[in-house]
This record gives C-alpha cells, sequence and structure tokens, in this order.
C-alpha cells in the first residue's frame, strides 16, 4: 500500500511538473512585458484625447509583439475601454481582416528595451462630450518570447499553439471642457458622389454597388457563397455538438445566441452591399485584405490583397460578422487553428471574434 501511495504521489508531482513547463513560456512572456498608459494632456479643449501607451521588456530575452493587435501602427479594433461618467464609449473604428503575418509585422524587444507612441483615442471612440473620461488598455496579443523560428513567423502562426494573453494597463483621467460638440449632419457612411461601377443588369442576384472595384462579379459570387455558408452554419448550430465545440468551446449556453448571428448574416448578406475598392478604401495598408465598421451594415472595403485571397467568401462572411446588426465582433485572432486553439483556451473570446464565425460557416456540415 505505501508503495503505490508514493507512486502515486510520484506521478502526481511528475504530471505537476510536466505542466508547469508547459505553461511557462507563454506565462513568462506575459510577465516579462510591462504595459504603461499616461495621458498627453490631463485637460483637453479641442475633443481629443490622446495618449502615450509604452510596452516594456522586463525579460532577459527578446520579446516580439504583432503590430496589428496593438495601437502602435494606428487602431484597427477595440482595444481600449473608454468609459465616461460610467458609460463605456462604442468603438467607431475600422475592423480589418488580415492575412497571416509577416516577419514584418512583428515588433521586436530586446532585453530592458521599450517602445511608446502617442495615440488619438478620439480617432476611434466618440470624445465628442464633456467631461472625465477614463482610459485603460485592454487587448488580446500574442507575446513570442525567444528566438523565433529559422524559417520565419509565418509557420510560427500558422502552427503554435494560441499564446494569446490578456495585456492591459492602469486606468488613466483625461478631461475635456467647453461645450458640446454638435453632431455632424454629414453622413460618414453616405456613397461616393460619383456613379458606381458600370455592369450589366443581370449581373448581380440583388442589390449590390460597387465604386472602383476591378471584378463586380467575383464580388457577388462571394457574397452568395458566404450566404449559403451562414445558412448552413444556422442549421448545424442546433445543439452542443462537436462542430460547435470546435469553434466556439464550452459555451454550451450561447448555442441560441451563434444559431441567431448566422440567421441574420444570411439575412443581412440577401440584402444590398456596397464595396469600395481602391481609392475608395483608404486604409487599406499592407497586410489588410478587407475592413468594415461594426457601425454600418451594408458597406466592406476590399484591399487589393482581396483579388488573390483563395477564399473570397470566407472574407465576406467575416466582415459581416462585424457588423452589429449581425453579430457585432471583434478581431482577435485569425486563422483556422488560431481560431479553434482560442475556442479551447479562451472560448468567450471565440464568442466575440469574427474570424471563428467565418471559419464555422466554412466548415458547417
Amino acid at each position: 500500500m505505501y508503495f503505490y501511495t508514493s507512486l502515486k504521489r510520484y506521478l502526481s508531482v511528475c504530471a505537476l511538473i510536466v505542466a508547469l513547463t508547459f505553461s511557462l513560456p507563454a506565462a513568462a512572456a506575459e510577465a516579462a512585458l510591462q504595459t504603461k498608459l499616461s495621458p498627453v494632456d490631463a485637460f483637453s479643449v479641442d475633443r481629443r484625447v490622446t495618449v502615450r501607451l509604452t510596452f516594456t521588456n522586463n525579460s532577459s530575452e527578446d520579446l516580439y509583439l504583432l503590430a496589428y493587435e496593438t495601437p502602435l501602427r494606428g487602431i484597427e479594433r477595440d482595444i481600449f475601454v473608454v468609459e465616461l461618467d460610467g458609460e463605456r464609449m462604442p468603438y467607431t473604428g475600422i475592423v480589418a481582416f488580415r492575412a497571416g503575418p509577416t516577419k514584418e509585422d512583428w515588433i521586436q524587444l530586446a532585453p530592458g528595451a521599450e517602445i511608446s507612441e502617442v495615440i488619438d483615442i478620439s480617432g476611434a471612440y466618440d470624445t465628442r462630450r464633456s467631461g472625465t473620461y477614463t482610459i485603460r488598455y485592454n487587448a488580446v496579443q500574442q507575446i513570442h518570447q525567444g528566438a523565433l523560428p529559422a524559417s520565419g513567423t509565418q509557420s510560427l502562426e500558422l502552427t503554435s499553439q494560441y499564446a494569446g494573453k490578456g495585456v492591459s494597463s492602469q486606468s488613466i483621467a483625461v478631461t475635456i471642457s467647453g461645450t458640446p460638440e454638435a453632431p455632424k449632419a454629414v453622413d460618414a457612411f453616405a456613397k461616393p458622389d460619383v456613379a458606381p461601377d458600370s455592369v450589366s443588369s443581370d449581373q448581380f442576384e440583388w442589390p449590390t454597388a460597387t465604386y472602383g472595384c476591378q471584378s463586380p462579379s467575383v464580388i457577388t459570387s462571394a457574397q452568395s457563397t458566404a450566404r449559403s455558408r451562414a445558412l448552413r452554419a444556422y442549421n448545424a448550430a442546433t445543439s452542443f455538438n462537436s462542430w460547435y465545440q470546435t469553434w466556439f468551446g464550452n459555451t454550451s449556453s450561447s448555442v441560441s445566441t451563434v444559431r441567431s448571428r448566422f440567421s441574420n448574416a444570411y439575412n443581412r448578406l440577401g440584402q444590398n452591399v456596397d464595396y469600395y475598392c481602391g481609392s475608395y478604401a483608404p486604409y487599406c495598408s499592407a497586410g489588410v485584405v478587407a475592413y468594415t465598421y461594426k457601425t454600418t451594415s451594408n458597406r466592406v472595403y476590399l484591399c487589393s490583397a482581396f483579388w488573390s485571397y483563395s477564399n473570397k467568401g470566407h472574407v465576406i462572411g467575416h466582415e459581416s460578422y462585424h457588423w452589429n446588426t449581425v453579430a457585432g465582433a471583434d478581431d482577435v485572432t485569425y486563422g483556422s487553428s488560431q481560431c479553434q486553439s482560442l475556442a479551447r483556451t479562451r472560448p468567450n473570446d471565440a464568442l466575440r471574434n469574427a474570424d471563428n464565425y467565418a471559419y464555422a460557416a466554412d466548415t458547417a456540415p
């Protein structure tokens, strides 16, 4: 009996050591990164809230951050908590779909080094009202510690276990004084004052317009594909089945919510959607395939990378899940393996990630 008890204890200790060994890299990387937020001006009279965000590597190894998961090169996702008198201000910036990261997408921080950038919060959050705003940085980031694979970061993103960690800063306050700014009469989502692309009358299956786009028929086909996949996903999301768990983890209580979002996508993609390309899509930076805004429900901006992207239906579907009228989803991560890992490790984040919905629709039985 003593032998078996000792053996059981020994095996338990071994299992604990193994578990700790595999959890150390991600936990260590998270602890190694210090995140600090500070106001550029504690008082503002021009309706602008600007802050300085600083990342510091407190470890003895290199740290790598994905630039687009941070605001260091511009805000393209909801990564700040901005509140006025306890009311959370909605995110109004772009939400972008990206291809897999390249080497240029990673920011290297040497041991003891820091990187800092001044961020204009007002460019992505509504700060027109007077009062004291509290701001906190709150994001999910992939943090890689140590040397990157010799083959480059592309393989790291596609094959590694999802290592996204919640990264937060302390809260700071910025006061805006003066008379509240009146809402602008100009419609931010007004169509360009030009004629849409010329197409034959029978080329579209439903009312759709494109501006500056080279192949409207390709877009129509992609929208049709995204819509049919949403219907298939709606029909599959009837229970807490293995397909559902693959993309949304152990969130059994949210099956009906997920199903309703696929229904929303099917219905919305059956109506008019406007597409903007070239000069009509001004925020198409390197690596961005397409983008939209949560507050619209009928427009998608397509970048040059869209035309060579193999799964165009996935792109259109992904963008539709961002719309508040469909799912109001964010961009937490991209890619099939990363989305599946997100469902296993952070299921609540999977529920708010647009690519999880898009891949679930792609693979619905």
